[in-house]
């Protein structure tokens, strides 16, 4: 399994380290991050991410077109973040965690 505290971390590191298209890293703090993207200026924070995490880790997977994305304006740049975390595999717009990763790790 995945930690939200691993998963929180490396997207962070990612943020931080500008590894992202479209999207420019204004400001990081410990909680989270001011980000710029594509023009919108928006705040990110763990909690943007709690309940998308707690969906990965309990059906492996997080569709695009999920309820979760009309509750959370802020869905789409998480669904984005997520989706280029190394543990991470899109397809037919659905985020999968690699089981491959989970049974090692």
């Amino acid at each position: 399994m995945v930690s939200f505290k691993k998963m929180w971390e490396d997207v962070n590191s990612l943020v931080i380290a500008g590894k992202f298209n479209d999207l420019e890293n204004i400001k990081s703090y410990e909680e989270g991050f001011i980000v710029n993207n594509e023009g919108e200026t928006m705040f990110l924070d763990s909690q943007d991410f709690i309940d998308f995490w707690c969906k990965m880790l309990l059906y492996r997977e997080i569709d695009m077109s999920s309820k979760l994305n009309n509750q959370n304006d802020n869905f789409n740049l998480v669904y984005m973040l997520v989706r280029q975390l190394p543990y991470i595999e899109e397809n037919q717009g659905k985020l999968t965690l690699m089981s491959s990763f989970v049974e090692k790790h």
